[in-house]
């Protein structure tokens, strides 16, 4: 009996299911649906008579005077709070009309019920890691405007501990440690 059409019938199996996840992981696609509508909610909060608006996966929150556009593929994952849910950290620009305000990175506790906000750190450059129950962050204080935003000598790292509902610097880190 030849086995190349068994083969063939398990190899279009595997395909077909494999289609239903074109993400990857479904854990990990609701999870950015659940940090990303987090997020939609949060602006919203911000805004008078926000509305969202999804443009080829580029998610943005406005008014007629402020545009949250909310960088999911800058989303940092990891536990921040003291429970064993994986937390998130969400990455957001600010713009008053088309001029760039700020960057605020959203922390977001995950609950049973989805992601919730806890805290937002201003004038983060990047977040690099969440360990430890603790965000390591490049801090910098030029505006987001500036043509030097983001230059090695103008950032430091700090790890930052969540405190209630403050965000507190523990201690420095050297620029160069990962």
């Amino acid at each position: 009996m030849r086995k190349e059409p068994l083969f063939y019938g398990l190899g279009c199996l595997m395909l077909l299911f494999s289609c239903n996840n074109p993400s990857g992981s479904s854990k990990e696609h609701s999870a950015l649906e659940l940090v990303t509508k987090a997020g939609e909610n949060y602006s919203l909060g911000k805004l008078r008579n926000g509305h969202v608006s999804n443009n080829n996966g580029v998610i943005a929150i406005s008014d007629s005077v402020f545009k949250y556009v909310l960088e999911t593929k800058g989303i940092v994952y990891g536990r921040i709070d003291a429970d064993t849910l994986t937390d998130a950290v969400l990455p957001v620009k600010v713009f008053h009309g088309v001029a760039p305000v700020r960057v605020e990175h959203i922390v977001l506790l995950k609950s049973e019920k989805g992601f919730n906000h806890a805290a937002t750190m201003n004038k983060i450059f990047k977040v690099r890691r969440v360990e430890n129950n603790s965000i390591v962050a490049e801090y910098t204080d030029l505006p987001f405007d500036s043509p030097i935003y983001g230059c090695t000598e103008c950032i430091r790292v700090y790890r930052y501990k969540l405190e209630g509902k403050d965000l507190v610097k523990t201690d420095s880190i050297k620029y160069s440690d990962k």
